[in-house]
This record gives C-alpha cells, sequence and structure tokens, in this order.
C-alpha cells in the first residue's frame, strides 16, 4: 500500500511540471498515456481512469484540453513553408 500511495502522488506532481524550448515541448509520464490512451488508442475516459488509479474523469479531461492547447500553440508558432 505504501508504494501506490508515493507512487499516485509522484505523478500529481509531475503532472504540473511541463517546459517548453524553443518549440520543443516536454511531456510528463501521465501527460504521455492521457495523449497515448485517447489518441491513439481510442480508449474510453472511464477506461483510461481505471487504467491511471482511478485518477477522476474531471482531471483526465481537464489535462487532455490543456494539453490540446499547448500542442495548438507549439504548432501556431512553426511557420509554413511553401514549396
Amino acid at each position: 500500500m505504501g508504494s501506490s500511495s508515493s507512487s499516485s502522488s509522484s505523478s500529481s506532481s509531475s503532472s504540473s511540471s511541463s517546459s517548453s524550448r524553443g518549440g520543443l515541448v516536454l511531456y510528463t509520464s501521465l501527460w504521455q498515456a492521457i495523449l497515448l490512451g485517447l489518441g491513439l488508442q481510442h480508449r474510453s475516459v472511464e477506461s483510461l481512469s481505471e487504467e491511471l488509479n482511478n485518477l477522476a474523469i474531471g482531471q483526465i479531461l481537464g489535462i487532455f484540453n490543456q494539453l490540446i492547447r499547448q500542442i495548438q500553440t507549439v504548432s501556431q508558432a512553426v511557420p509554413l513553408v511553401v514549396l
């Protein structure tokens, strides 16, 4: 039980840290799991919540919204090259 509480607290603290350096966006493992689960694996938010130690569905959707906004900001900063 002690290891599950320490892992959930470390994922909570790491979920708030991200870094952007010159268009390079570094994502935490929690953010990567949400992007992969919802985007590539087409999993439901409920099944993803169970997989992520019963993380609240509202938190998952909030993090996903934040990620999409960051991706949009970074992609708008990339200049369009017409050949």
